[in-house]
């Protein structure tokens, strides 16, 4: 409030120093001859120099919000931290799935810890994945396999033993 007072303030005294340089005291002796018609004219005048000064006062305060709203903006974004570019996720929905897998199984499916994939039918991987899902006991690793087959989906699992009999033969 305190700002748009002082913008209005701003506007009216330059919109009375525009009018008062305009004035020519040399002419002051030939004007008082037209005094009575000025005086007539008075309150047009005066509703006409209102009318600037109120005009000048709106666009220095639409200049002053604009520098405003560009400050605020400039501090909101050195306030935001950067965030780091994210990594493209796989456009594959078994290529997202098999990221869990890799620890264990290698980035080709060549085995590790856990046994090799590479070169298994994708009914084969569906259908131990959905064994181990059951809770059935298939070797030494099914304590390790059954929670992480129970936290997929069917779907999940189809895509997943998808992914790996297409890209690891």
């Amino acid at each position: 409030m305190k700002l748009k007072t002082l913008v209005l303030a701003l506007g009216m005294t330059s919109g009375a120093l525009m009018l008062s340089a305009c004035g020519d005291k040399g002419q002051q002796a030939s004007n008082e001859a037209a005094a009575p018609a000025e005086q007539a004219a008075a309150p047009a005048t005066q509703a006409a120099e209102k009318q600037t000064a109120t005009e000048a006062a709106q666009s220095a305060s639409a200049a002053v919000g604009e520098k405003v709203e560009a400050a605020k903006q400039a501090v909101a974004e050195a306030m935001t931290p950067a965030i780091p570019a994210q990594p493209k996720p796989p456009a594959d929905k078994g290529a997202e799935i098999y990221g869990q897998c890799v620890g264990c199984h290698g980035p080709t499916g060549g085995g590790g810890v856990g046994p090799k994939l590479s070169g298994q039918s994708k009914d084969t991987l569906a259908s131990t994945l959905k064994d181990y899902k059951a809770g059935k006991q298939i070797g030494p690793q099914t304590a390790m396999m059954a929670p992480i087959a129970q936290g997929l989906s069917d779907e999940d699992i189809e895509a997943v033993a998808n992914y790996i009999a297409t890209n690891f033969k």
